[in-house]
């Protein structure tokens, strides 16, 4: 056995060594050579190949390809003596695999940590009748056998791949050289040598594994996302384990990566978009909803369907009773601050029972309840809302008296009107201006209830089908069956004035 002292520089893939012509052999003393039935072919290089991390994985069969002797590294050595075959050929047959005489790094095909390989202490084999113990002839006879120091204190230990541990609770240890050598002649004998998958296939896998990941994580919430993501990153590992125990090398970390990298991506899509829809949702429903029904909107994982759909829904309409007379009496500019503030303070109870301010038209207001989003009760919140903008109107005319002094407007009224059936809801108007709106015979009955108002003189009128879908506790006061235009059967309509107080409503 020698030692080298060398320099070597990775030049390719097949990390190709280039020994410098300074480099220097350490040989054996002469008197120790002429002992040696062929000389210096009866010696191995001992040094090791270590890759740029500084862990040992892979080995050269020789060191020089040149023809110089001594050149064949010591376990190469070994194991072509064991095999009883020629040192100086150009390759071997080694465990069914063809070794050739050159220096490419070959992987190590360990057969365990630190302590797999057998051992067998120099007391023991040198105490009396060692040569007839049989468990010791089981340990060496037709065995190659390795001589080295292990003991504690010694120099002649390697990193390895074992060296860095596994989990938490398994530690990493040093591999000696004379072990990491035994390791190296049972890779040649074996012919178990660990290679890495062709490119084509590696690819292949890695396109494979991340298109499932990424449509897994789109279909999939990002909590359970996580939990398959993490499942993917173990079954690559297993799987890459299973390949490894076949001297096959799959790429592991560089398939969890690219899982790691899909799902936060998606994760980032996800969250990307759901601002957009946010955004989206606001601008065309933040004029007419409150922040609370847009929120509900999102949670619900449901959008509007803009082409249309049949909704069962409950439509009120109100509108302010001798505006033409009030606005004769106006300037401009006091007909809109009073509009402004007028529909300002009256829409808030529409907002605040989840309905959707529909449309203005004119001095009235248009608001659908039970969209966009569903509601089972959307009848009773369209009723404590108009109880609620009829309280409104009595305290709007405190502001008119402050507002406009003098000016001898005449009272503040207004007529709500509300019906409860299907309406087509969707996204209708032209290329240019659409409206997310309600049509339909259900709006247009709402509308000329509130037009009954005027002649009734009530400030709320429902028809049946409202207060039979409002529930329980609703109270009313006359009620009349009237003849719509448009209709050809009579609707049954009540005066609305008040909500049971336990139901949150008003009185």
């Amino acid at each position: 056995m020698t030692s080298q002292c060398e320099r070597s520089l990775p030049l390719d893939r097949w990390w190709l060594l280039e020994v410098w012509r300074e480099s220097e052999l350490i040989l054996p003393v002469d008197d120790y050579l002429f002992v040696l039935p062929s000389g210096k072919a009866d010696i191995g290089l001992s040094n090791f190949r270590s890759d740029p991390d500084g862990i040992i994985r892979h080995f050269v069969p020789t060191w020089f390809d040149d023809g110089s002797i001594p050149s064949l590294t010591f376990a190469t050595l070994l194991a072509v003596r064991l095999a009883g075959l020629d040192h100086g050929s150009d390759s071997w047959s080694l465990g069914n695999q063809r070794v050739f005489n050159a220096p490419l790094p070959r992987t190590i095909g360990f057969v365990g940590p630190p302590g797999t390989i057998p051992r067998l202490s120099f007391g023991r084999l040198l105490s009396p009748g060692a040569d007839n113990d049989p468990d010791i002839q089981r340990h060496i006879r037709d065995k190659v056998v390795i001589i080295g120091a292990e003991h504690g204190g010694g120099q002649d230990v390697h990193i390895t791949p074992y060296a860095r541990g596994f989990l938490f609770w398994v530690k990493g240890r040093m591999m000696s050289g004379a072990e990491l050598h035994a390791n190296i002649v049972e890779t040649l004998l074996t012919g178990q040598f660990p290679r890495p998958l062709a490119s084509w296939p590696r690819l292949i896998y890695l396109l494979a594994v991340l298109i499932f990941a990424t449509i897994l994580f789109f279909r999939l919430d990002p909590w359970r996302g996580l939990r398959m993501g993490l499942l993917f990153a173990l079954g690559c590992a297993v799987l890459g384990y299973l390949f490894f125990r076949k001297n096959w090398i799959l790429p592991v970390m560089s398939v969890q990566l690219a899982v790691a990298v899909s799902y936060l991506g998606t994760l980032g899509f996800r969250l990307t978009g759901e601002e957009r829809e946010r955004a989206r949702l606001r601008r065309m429903f933040g004029q007419y909803v409150s922040d609370e029904v847009v929120e509900k909107l999102l949670a619900t994982g449901r959008r509007p369907n803009l082409g249309g759909e049949l909704l069962h829904v409950t439509v009120l309409f109100a509108d302010i009773r001798n505006f033409t007379r009030i606005s004769e009496r106006l300037h401009a500019h006091q007909v809109v601050d009073l509009l402004n503030t007028y529909l300002g303070r009256v829409c808030e109870p529409i907002l605040r029972e989840g309905g959707t301010v529909d449309k203005f038209v004119g001095d009235a207001v248009m608001a659908v309840f039970g969209s966009p989003v569903r509601s089972s009760d959307h009848a009773r919140h369209a009723l404590r809302a108009a109880l609620a903008m009829a309280a409104t109107a009595s305290e709007f005319q405190s502001w008119m008296s402050q507002r406009f002094v003098d000016l001898n407007l005449p009272d503040f009224n207004i007529g709500i009107g509300l019906h409860t059936g299907e309406a087509v809801i969707g996204s209708i108007g032209s290329p240019k201006r659409k409206d997310f709106t309600a049509i339909g015979d259900t709006v247009n009955t709402a509308s000329r209830l509130e037009g009954m108002t005027k002649e009734l003189g009530w400030r709320i009128v429902a028809s049946r089908a409202t207060v039979e879908a409002a529930g329980p506790g609703v109270f009313t006061g006359r009620k009349e069956t009237a003849s719509l235009k448009g209709r050809d059967k009579p609707v049954e309509v009540f005066e609305v004035i008040g909500l049971e107080r336990d139901t949150g409503g008003d009185e």
